[in-house]
């Protein structure tokens, strides 16, 4: 019951937000349907659902966060030009099937994997237990840290932009002078935080597979790519990249993605 009606559910929201985005000719509004996505999943599945303490509190972070995560992307994207990445799948695909083509691999792709990323919530709502105390402050006081990780990241970057003496500069102060993308860095703690939160025994193993993908969506697909391979050939950024890890502050890798 939890699973099929949380598949309608998404798929419901996906072909609205389709159409949403094809109104206003840009297919790159699908970013702000991530967060937003999983936090109206989040409060159909606390309401619709009886839940226990742990799952109630996974299922409260993951409206925070996808609710400030999208108003954030919904203040900088809404009415700007669409984002290059998209732009570029348009330009691929060219005029034939281009809607189809959009549907399945923009906005079908993204309510799959914000089904799986909602997993872990989804099984715990389906199969509640005994509380297990330790995990669930372990993994709030998790979940707290990245997400406060992930919005200084995004004021301070924001706040870079925003002064027109740093245009064509590169943001390298603050938390990014820790991790080459803290905000990213924050997603992934979030995530594994929210997974704890909710964690009540070996039955909640299966779970994992929701912060499993994130950490390799953001390491190896859609992330940190990504953005290495925009910014790989700019001298600053080699010497940037130098001094500073690419995800984990202080400790991590510093070889550049491409």
């Amino acid at each position: 019951m939890v699973y099929s009606q949380s598949v309608l559910f998404v798929l419901v929201f996906f072909i609205i937000w389709f159409f949403i985005s094809e109104q206003q000719k840009n297919y790159g509004l699908v970013d702000i349907a991530w967060g937003l996505g999983m936090s109206l999943l989040s409060i159909f599945l606390m309401f619709r659902f009886e839940s226990d303490i742990q799952t109630k509190a996974s299922l409260l972070l993951i409206f925070v966060w996808g609710m400030r995560l999208s108003i954030y992307l919904g203040i900088r994207n809404w009415g700007k030009p669409e984002d290059y990445r998209y732009v570029n799948l348009r330009k691929r695909w060219g005029n034939n099937f281009a809607l189809f083509k959009a549907f399945l691999n923009v906005f079908v792709l993204q309510g799959v994997l914000q089904y799986i990323m909602m997993f872990s919530s989804m099984w715990s709502v389906s199969h509640n237990s005994n509380m297990v105390p330790f995990t669930l402050v372990l993994g709030v006081i998790l979940a707290l840290f990245g997400l406060l990780f992930e919005v200084i990241g995004d004021a301070q970057l924001k706040a870079f932009k925003n002064d027109p003496s740093n245009k064509g500069k590169l943001m390298t102060k603050g938390l990014w002078s820790t991790t080459r993308h803290p905000n990213y860095f924050g997603e992934v703690v979030f995530w594994w935080g929210v997974y704890l939160t909710s964690f009540q025994g070996l039955h909640s193993l299966v779970g994992i597979v929701s912060p499993i993908l994130i950490t390799l969506l953001i390491n190896f697909v859609s992330g940190v790519p990504l953005l290495e391979k925009k910014y790989a050939s700019r001298i600053d950024y080699q010497e940037y990249a130098k001094q500073t890890p690419r995800l984990i502050p202080i400790i991590g890798s510093k070889k550049i993605k491409d």
